[in-house]
């Protein structure tokens, strides 16, 4: 009886064993993919800020004399298109975390008041530097009313990338769980 005994509980460790190096295989591997998926929105957000700095800076140049002529206009709409097309590498990656079933409440909630805040500030920024630059000259309410813009603007990217980190790491611990429960 006690070699039975001994033999089962010899088996039990094992499978013990077993379960504990399944267990850190489904870790290190969300671990590994919530560490690729934080670096590539690295990548995005800080392209983002790049543009915005660019952009911002090109603003700066355009309207220090007051007066926009038409060289200067063309620059300044490149500048928007730049920033656009680096938003939408960013959006394709708020839809895809948004939409993740893994994605709880209250986190999605938050997560999509960021988004919105951050879009409407990156609307707001465009529409009154296009209404600027067509009027072709430049009050300094004007300047102070796009540097306000291009502030509330950065600190908005800042806020929404937080969230989105922050959503990625419930996204992994709800796989993570899940795939733990399988083992």
């Amino acid at each position: 009886v006690g070699g039975i005994v001994s033999e089962r509980l010899a088996q039990i460790s094992v499978k013990s064993e077993e379960i504990k190096l399944s267990a850190n295989k489904v870790e290190s591997r969300f671990t590994s993919d919530l560490s690729l998926q934080k670096i590539e929105l690295q990548g995005q957000i800080s392209d983002v800020s790049s543009s915005l700095k660019g952009f911002q800076d090109t603003v700066e140049t355009s309207f220090r004399d007051g007066i926009i002529d038409e060289t200067e206009k063309k620059i300044l709409k490149e500048r928007i298109e730049q920033l656009e097309k680096e938003k939408l590498d960013v959006d394709t990656k708020y839809s895809d975390i948004y939409s993740n079933q893994y994605l709880i409440e209250p986190y999605k909630t938050n997560l999509k008041d960021k988004y919105d805040d951050y879009t409407s500030k990156h609307e707001e920024l465009k529409t009154k530097t296009l209404e600027v630059i067509e009027m072709e000259k430049i009050t300094d309410v004007d300047m102070i009313n796009i540097k306000t813009l291009f502030n509330n603007y950065s600190s908005s990217l800042a806020v929404f990338s937080s969230y989105l980190n922050t959503s990625l790491d419930v996204i992994t611990t709800g796989k993570t769980n899940e795939e733990l429960l399988k083992v």
